[in-house]
């Protein structure tokens, strides 16, 4: 019956929905599935009945212990150990769903005794929640644990004096901080160097602006976080080769990079007292929660929210944000996911343009336009999951190209398994062996910028929200760029590139023109590199009057919550 269920659920409800069922309604679909399939067994049935009947009474000792025997309880006919290696095993479900549960009623219980004032006995339920979690995206995305997790660090971050003063610093910032979970460094990876670029701008608007990057680490609070080799901590050598080449002699001097392990709670406490230490004027958190490898660190946010003027920006224009932010800037004019309630948006490029890049002076190359190839870059998975996706309409509106400029030849680059993404799609499959796409997988960096310089346009796919760092290669090397307003590198596009997600047609049809009409592919290009020296000459002073402004708005927010965090500091 459970495995029928189940199977319903998965080939009749469609992807879209199952991604936007919330964690309650997900957790109401399984205990029907297991209440269904408890009824043949009438001591498993009476366990949860007794399970359920504590929580509602709030008994949590009790609760918890039920929920143990239905996690600890072997139905196998042999007698052996339950497995938890199968996803398929109803057993295993079974056990997966009861430890859910635990957890539930461990972070109920902490609240409670939070309540009393019974700090050891809270700290120790806080601890055994964090043991219990698999995978840190599910201590990123659910309140109750974040709520969880701010509560134990306002129980332990030691503050140095009337901390309330923090909130009367100059609405001017000079010290500014940026938060991320972790920083990306790899031939793939932009992240690394948007940074870098931002607090190099940053210090040039006033020669007094300190600028202070914690890469917290914050998804070692779980007993197993994922750690890509992309951004292992190994990887701090290369990104200090990286921040010297950048800003030269400002590293160490007014640009630093404090390196955090938030390990366990207490590191995560740790953490906080450090950037409490540094006392910054704003605090900026880049990125999002969304995936095994986003970079925000959210954790802190939540944590330091009460103490200091809070900004978000996006690394990938898909993250998603919440209510505890001063002020939200986007790049472009993508959506923003997520419900922000009153926080500030503003919509600014980012400062990440150097003075030494030369995009803006190139000359005009005919015989670039001429070669009649396209790039679409993007790596890892999301190459593969995207174009699988995609459906067989958008795909036909952009294969058209191809019929109707003869001889033009598509790269996509990228691809986690290029024959696999080839097999997987006719559509592909047919112009692959037409000789019209070419599918490759990631390539090095000067193997890529070759491919992309010497292309006539680079189209940026709809659905893709990653993917400005090949872009960025395509912009300096003067070559033309479409894209969609979902995506970051609609943040450093004129807007007559942008369209809107649903216009293929209209984006198809631009590529046409520029792959055909000479007068057209310069008069874009010319477009393109003014709208790039204006973002140069404009973005770092205007992203600075977005960080004063926050300011204000963050010390006015602190100032009119200052009676609660006074009595806070009482309790400490």
């Amino acid at each position: 019956m459970e495995q029928a269920l189940l199977r319903i659920y998965r080939r009749y409800v469609p992807r879209w929905i199952k991604r936007n069922l919330s964690e309650e309604t997900k957790d109401w679909l399984l205990g029907t599935i297991f209440y269904v399939n408890s009824k043949t067994d009438t001591g498993m049935l009476d366990t949860r009945r007794k399970a359920m009947f504590a929580m509602r009474r709030r008994d949590w000792r009790e609760a918890i212990f039920q929920w143990q025997l239905i996690a600890s309880f072997d139905l196998t006919r042999s007698g052996s150990p339950v497995s938890l290696h199968s996803k398929n095993d109803k057993n295993s479900r079974r056990v997966l769903f009861a430890k859910k549960q635990i957890r539930v009623a461990r972070v109920k219980f902490a609240k409670e005794l939070l309540q009393e004032r019974r700090f050891r006995e809270f700290r120790e339920q806080c601890a055994r929640v964090m043991e219990m979690i698999p995978d840190q995206r599910i201590l990123k995305k659910d309140r109750e644990l974040l709520n969880l997790v701010k509560d134990y660090a306002h129980t332990s971050i030691e503050v140095g004096g009337d901390f309330s003063t923090l909130a009367t610093r100059s609405s001017n910032p000079k010290r500014i901080a940026i938060c991320l979970d972790v920083l990306k460094v790899s031939d793939v990876h932009t992240h690394s160097r948007v940074i870098f670029a931002m607090g190099r701008n940053l210090l040039s608007v006033d020669k007094n602006i300190e600028v202070h990057v914690f890469i917290t680490n914050e998804r070692f609070v779980v007993t197993t976080p994922v750690v890509a080799e992309s951004f292992h901590p190994q990887k701090r050598t290369t990104i200090e080769k990286l921040a010297q080449n950048i800003l030269e002699d400002l590293y160490n001097t007014r640009f630093f990079i404090h390196y955090m392990i938030s390990r366990d709670l207490e590191g995560l406490v740790s953490t906080c007292n450090k950037i409490l230490e540094i006392k910054p004027d704003v605090i900026l958190y880049g990125g999002g929660h969304r995936g095994l490898f986003s970079n925000e660190s959210r954790l802190i946010r939540h944590c330091l929210y009460d103490f200091f003027p809070t900004v978000f920006f996006f690394i990938q224009s898909n993250n998603q944000v919440d209510k505890e932010i001063d002020m939200i800037i986007a790049r472009g004019p993508h959506k923003i996911t997520g419900d922000f309630g009153k926080s500030v948006v503003r919509v600014q490029p980012y400062p990440t343009i150097l003075g030494n890049d030369s995009s803006v002076d190139k000359h005009l190359d005919r015989s670039v336009s001429e070669s009649q190839t396209i790039v679409s870059a993007i790596s890892g998975v999301r190459l593969n999951v995207k174009m699988a996706e995609m459906s067989d309409a958008n795909l036909k509106r952009m294969f058209g190209i191809l019929d109707r400029v003869p001889g033009t030849v598509w790269y996509f680059v990228g691809a986690a398994d290029p024959d696999e993404l080839v097999r997987s799609n006719r559509l592909i499959e047919k112009r692959v062996r037409a000789g019209q796409i070419r599918v490759l997988p990631v390539l090095p960096f000067i193997e890529f910028s070759e491919l992309v310089c010497n292309s006539s346009l680079f189209l940026h796919l709809p659905g893709f929200t990653g993917g400005s760092g090949g872009a960025s290669v395509a912009r300096r090397s003067g070559i033309p760029i479409l894209t969609f307003s979902h995506s970051d590198v609609s943040g450093r596009q004129p807007q007559q590139t942008i369209f809107d997600e649903r216009d293929v047609s209209g984006w198809a049809e631009m590529a046409i023109r520029l792959l055909t009409d000479q007068d057209f592919w310069n008069q874009t290009v010319t477009l393109q590199r003014a709208h790039t020296n204006w973002i140069k000459q404009t973005s770092s002073r205007n992203f600075y009057n977005c960080l004063v402004e926050a300011c204000e708005l963050g010390r006015n927010r602190i100032n009119c919550t200052k009676t609660k965090m006074v009595e806070f500091s009482s309790k400490l």
